[in-house]
């Protein structure tokens, strides 16, 4: 595949959320990534978080089938995983079986809690690891209860971007001479550090507790979403004076007051906005439902939305200059390419029909 990863080779224990979502960044980017498939594992039909790699289906709970997956770690760059602590141990594939066989291995792991602590085998999701940041206690309505953006922080944020950080900073580590390790990627911690500003800012007094009181959280009557006559919304975001003022002067206020600016808001439609305000400078944008956005004339021009295997989704993002990121593939179905890699690991015909009549092939 084309992009600055093309010729990296990248084992993806099949999970949920971050995991396959890093997986799918350092797919989209280039590297050859195979998904180790799971009996009973959860799964959207055609995931854009499963695009661009081959799959092989295996029961990991049978010594032939962790079998294999130790064997296709010998020749791989990198392996990403989204057990709870101690499952791959037990399973006989953690870091030092992997590693042992490998030296140059590198090992993604990604929790909710981190691979210790007193937390590290307690169940949880997205919006429990945003809990314990303090950042969820500053979202959602003042007077009402904390809200949480879906799972956008943690498990994709906070989680599986920051494991696709890591595992190319530790290649780059091994790349230069060094030897692989071992990534704990904690979603809570990951979570913390894209809050780091917000703590920044509470420490230098400007940033209050208070939910709806500062400047980016909708304290500020010219940085939030406001109705149009059509009940679709606008967001403005004008916090710089020179931007301001032609937002002011746009809106025909002078008052600028969040009730000044909703009744304002409120004369026209969301889209009668947007052309008033086409090529001022003023910060203004609509807010486009999941069905509104691939079509949006921006979008459009910059391809941000792509179709793959007949569903719309995002394309690789970043660009690049000179490597160029290939067109993502459409996810295969479970264990489409069982035969294939198991034929290039040495299996011959006759012991591929042997693994999948012992289920070790799923």
């Amino acid at each position: 595949m084309a992009g600055p990863l093309a010729g990296l080779k990248i084992i993806e224990m099949a999970g949920l959320g971050p995991g396959p979502f890093a997986a799918m960044m350092l797919a989209d980017h280039g590297a050859e990534v195979i998904r180790v498939e799971r009996p009973g594992n959860l799964a959207v039909p055609k995931d854009p978080l499963a695009r661009s790699r081959r799959s092989i289906a295996l029961n990991l709970k049978s010594e032939e089938g962790a079998g294999v997956v130790r064997q296709l770690a010998k020749d791989m760059d990198g392996l990403i995983e989204g057990y709870r602590p101690g499952v791959m141990e037990r399973l006989g594939l953690g870091p030092a079986d992997l590693l042992g066989d490998n030296r140059k291995l590198v090992y993604g792991r990604v929790t909710g809690w981190g691979q210790d602590g007193p937390l590290a085998q307690e169940a949880g999701h997205d919006i429990n690891y945003l809990a314990l940041t303090g950042l969820l206690s500053g979202l959602g309505p003042k007077g009402g209860p904390p809200q949480a953006p879906s799972n956008y922080l943690a498990d994709f944020a906070g989680g599986g971007m920051m494991l696709a950080f890591a595992m190319v900073a530790a290649l780059l580590a091994v790349q230069r001479g060094g030897e692989g390790q071992v990534i704990d990627a904690a979603m809570t911690e990951g979570a913390a550090l894209i809050g780091a500003l917000t703590f920044g800012m509470r420490a230098a007094g400007m940033l209050s507790d208070e939910r709806e009181s500062n400047l980016l959280d909708g304290g500020d009557p010219l940085y939030g979403c406001f109705k149009c006559a059509d009940g679709k919304y606008l967001a403005l975001g004008a916090l710089e004076p020179r931007f301001r003022e032609v937002l002011a002067t746009g809106f025909g206020i002078t008052e600028v007051t969040k009730a000044a600016v909703t009744k304002a808001v409120a004369r026209k439609t969301r889209d009668q906005w947007v052309a008033h305000f086409a090529g001022k400078d003023a910060c203004v944008a609509p807010v486009l439902s999941l069905g509104e956005a691939p079509a949006n004339l921006h979008n459009r021009a910059r391809g941000t939305f792509l179709n793959v295997g007949g569903i719309l989704q995002p394309g690789p993002a970043p660009r690049y200059s000179n490597t160029e990121c290939a067109p993502p593939e459409a996810p295969r179905p479970d264990g489409a390419d069982s035969d294939s890699i198991l034929s290039e690991l040495g299996y011959g015909t006759a012991e591929i029909a042997g693994l999948r009549a012992r289920g070790v092939i799923v």
